[in-house]
This record gives C-alpha cells, structure tokens and sequence, in this order.
C-alpha cells in the first residue's frame, strides 16, 4: 500500500512560503488527494518487474496489460497538461505544488512516469525554441498527451562528450533527413500513443567541430500526413531496474525532420528539456524512498521496533522534500540563476541518498524484503540508475563547482549564505547550525582559490564540496520547519549533518593538501 502524504505536503508548501493566494489551499488539497487517490488505487497495482514485448520484424514495443487503459485515463483526467502554461492548452499549475504531485505518481509508479516526464520536458523546449508552424502541430497533443517525447543524445560510441556524436542531419526543401543512432533513449518505442516525437542531437554539413557544431531537430514516428517515418526501435537495452520503461536502440534512416533552434545551438535548446528532467530525476529519488520508508515504518511498527538509522534517514528525507519544493518555487518566480545553481546539487545529492536511504530500509527489513508487502528491493533497483542518466553525478559535481558556482562572482552562492545566516534567529540554541555556516564559508574560499589556481584539484574536490552544499540547504531548509512534532527529527538531523559537514571540509583540505601538491605524479 502507499499512503500519500498529503498532511505533509500540505506543510512543506507552506513551510518553504508557496503563496495560497495565487492557488487556494483548498484548491491545492483536494487536487493532491484527488490524484494520490489515482495513483494508490491505479499506478502502484502496475507497478511490478514485468517484461516488455519487442516485435523485431514491426520494431514495435509493446506494453504490458493494463498500461493503455491507465495512461489513456491519466490523460482523460487531464494529468499530463497540469504545469503548462494555461497560454499553450495546460492547467497552469505552479511547479512547486507538480513536483509534489509527480513525486506521488512516482512512488506509484517510477518507470511508466519516465515517459511522461520525457513528454513535459520536450513541451518546455518547443515552446521556448520551435517554430510557429511546429508548435501549432505538436504542441497541443503532446500537452493533451496524445503524442509522447523522447530525448535522443547518446550514441554508441560516446556517452557524456556530445560533441563526438556522429548522426547526420542534410537539408533538402524545408525540412531535414537525419541519419544515425541512438541508444538508451527512454520511451524511444511503445504503443501506448500513435505518435511519438523525438527531439534529435544531430550535426550539419561542415558543422563547427565538437559540441559548438550541434543542432536540435523534431523527428516524428508519424508525419503530419500520417506516413511512417524512418525512424525505428532497433532493440531494447537490458538494464538493472525500470524494465517497464522501454529504453530503446534507435535508429535514422533518412528521417524527416525540422531544426528546432538555431543552427549549431541544439545544446542551449536541449539543454532547457535537460534541466527539467535534471530536477524530475532528483524527485524520482524522494518519490520512491518516500514508499520505502513507508514500508520500513509499517515494519516496524508490525514487529514493535524502532530504528534511529531509519529516524535520521527519515529527517534527511523531509528536508530533501522542502528544498525540491524550494527550488521549484524559484521556478515558478523566474528566479532562473537560483534555479541554475540548485539543480546539480538535487540531481546529484538526491539520488545518490536516497538509494542510502533505500537500501537502510532493506536493512531493517532484512529477509522479509522477499514478501510481496515490501519488495523494497526493487525501489532500489529502480532507483539505483538515476545516478547515472541526465548527467551523471560526477558530471554534476564539476558543473556546479566549476560553472553554476563562479558566476557572477559567485553572487547566488552568497545570496543563499545571507538567508542561511538570517534564518539563524529561528534555531538560537543550535550551535550545529551555526557551526555549520562557518565550516561551509571556510571551504567555499579555499573552493574559490583552487577554482583560480588549480581546476583539477577544485574538480577532485567536486562532489565532496556538492554534498557539503546540500547539507547546508537541507539545514537551511529545516530552520523553515514549524511542526513542533518535527522537533525529534530536527535533532536528528543536525546531529549528523554537522558531524558530516565536518569531515567534508576535511576531505576537502587534506584532498588538496596532498594529493594534488605531489612532484611528477609520483604517488
């Protein structure tokens, strides 16, 4: 069973200062239960290990049954256009309170969500960067979800460097023909819609080499005259987890499609339906350790036990919550610097602790975890490659520590130091929150020296200083707490946290006193 926490929810929002004018709390309230409702009583009984079917003479994939009759009502419900804009057919909802209702549907149901997820994110990117014409083809049935998205990136012989990509994109008339492949592309085949739009990373003739020479490109399964494109599903990757989410081999025989963007400028356009998965991958982390710990807690309470590594994982969890909420509000208020400097901090530290807190879960539970009423492994299963898809967490590391936190002078970080140190008032007898301040200001000027004088020692200090960074914000984030019942857990958390936050600075000290001040690499 999954009980939706919407006390909780309710809480968080107006704990991190989501405004209930501009969406009443009533409104709010019976939203949340209306679709927790949905996804306890439709979502979770999908949610098994169940194998897809792949037709290798049609490249068709086919989803188990019961998927189309669910999807097919998720958008009769109008689920898939909740946060666009009222402007291009969606029902406006603030993405403060859609991070919450996605984090229910992912607890239901992580690997059906990927595909939606995918489709919300291509919509953010053809809104801002696709033409009129292309918009007013796609835009509304993609919303509606009648027609899906897929992200095509990778190619087989290079993963995270995009600018080795080989697939080809040639001009004839008013559109392109696009030749290559793909691989690992989520939701690239499934027959739970007609159509599906794939958004392509492809390069031009005589291109500017390496990621400068790569353009965005909209490639429909069907065309707008109804003819099958050549776009095919050659093959279904064999993965850990998510076995119900189709990831496709793809390939581009000579496909038809039109340049979203400007030419040679497809990153920047990817780059804005990347960032919203980013943060989508960081919510799938909370969602399915939100129904581990539910899991763990009904097992405590059946054999009348407590568990204070569950308790201050738990604490850990509720302040991951408030800052994914956090910082979908600076979404919300255009705050997009804010936005920019959270976002590899979630992905990255989101991830990566809540399979930590996942796998703390199995451990109290133990064998038990082999009862159809826990099967907390296969949370961790499903969990366990968001580590690595959008960006891989090291990738994060080096992106928030060697670009998002530099700019401007490093403006936004010592923005957020400022609240930090106001929220103080909140917290007076807690010397580990303070503590915790002057630790991280300390490592931030030694971060800011390598940053100027030795790149490859700030890059090994990366995900070091990342975590430390979270850990400061999950603290920011508890001084908003105002449930008293909370109060336990607070204790819990700071306990730990600052003891943590400790040993990163020393890490991080050592890690560039030694390391990176050998002679000739000899170790």
């Amino acid at each position: 069973m999954y009980h939706p926490p919407i006390k909780t929810f309710i809480e968080t929002l107006s704990n991190v200062g989501f405004d209930d004018k501009a969406y009443p709390k009533k409104k709010t309230l019976n939203l949340l239960e209306d679709i927790g409702q949905f996804c306890s009583s439709s979502l979770l009984p999908l949610y098994s290990d169940t194998q897809l079917h792949f037709n290798h003479q049609k490249h068709i994939v086919n989803m188990p049954k019961g998927y189309q009759k669910t999807y097919q009502t998720m958008c009769q419900l109008g689920y898939p256009a909740l946060e666009h804009p009222t402007a291009i057919g969606g029902h406006g909802v603030p993405k403060a309170l859609a991070c919450l209702i996605q984090e229910m549907m992912m607890s239901c149901h992580s690997p059906l969500f990927l595909g939606l997820s995918l489709t919300q994110s291509a919509v953010i990117a053809l809104n801002e960067y696709a033409p009129p014409e292309i918009k007013k083809v796609y835009l509304k049935k993609m919303i509606q979800g009648q027609w899906t998205g897929s992200m095509c990136l990778t190619e087989s012989h290079c993963g995270t460097d995009l600018g080795l990509i080989r697939t080809k994109a040639i001009p004839h008339k008013d559109y392109y023909h696009i030749s290559g492949s793909k691989i690992w592309i989520t939701f690239g085949e499934h027959d739970l819609t007609e159509n599906i739009i794939h958004l392509v990373l492809a390069k031009l003739p005589n291109a500017p080499p390496g990621s400068k020479g790569i353009s965005l490109f909209l490639v429909p399964k069907l065309l707008p005259n109804g003819k099958r494109n050549a776009v095919y599903c050659q093959g279904l990757e064999h993965k850990m987890g998510t076995h119900v989410s189709p990831t496709c081999s793809m390939s581009f025989d000579h496909a038809v499609g039109w340049l979203i963007g400007e030419p040679n400028h497809g990153l920047h356009a990817m780059f804005s339906m990347m960032n919203d998965a980013r943060l989508t991958v960081a919510n799938q982390g909370i969602a399915l350790a939100e129904i581990a710990f539910q899991k763990g807690f009904q097992f405590l309470k059946q054999h009348q036990r407590s568990s204070l590594a569950i308790t201050t994982s738990y604490a850990y969890h509720l302040a991951m919550r408030s800052l994914m909420v956090y910082t979908c509000l600076a979404v919300d208020q255009g705050d997009e610097d804010r936005v920019s400097l959270l976002t590899p901090i979630l992905k990255s530290y989101f991830t990566e602790t809540s399979c930590q807190h996942i796998q703390c879960v199995q451990k109290i539970i133990g064998l038990f975890d082999s009862d159809p009423s826990y099967q907390t492994f296969q949370y961790y299963l499903d969990a366990r490659i968001s580590m690595i898809y959008e960006g891989t967490n090291g990738i994060q590391a080096n992106d928030y520590v060697l670009r998002k936190l530099p700019k401007d002078q490093f403006r936004v970080i010592h923005l957020l130091i400022d609240e930090m140190k106001t929220a103080t008032p909140t917290l007076k007898n807690n010397s580990d929150y303070h503590s915790m301040i002057q630790h991280f200001e300390s490592t931030l000027n030694q971060i800011k020296k390598s940053i100027e004088t030795d790149l490859e020692a700030a890059s090994a200090c990366a995900p070091y200083f990342l975590k430390m960074s979270a850990l400061m914000l999950l603290g920011f984030m508890w001084t908003k707490e105002t449930n008293i019942g909370h109060e336990s857990l607070k204790v819990c958390f700071f306990n730990r946290a600052c003891k943590e936050v400790k040993m990163l600075k020393n890490i991080i000290h050592h890690k560039q006193r030694y390391l990176f001040h050998l002679q000739n690499n000899q170790f």
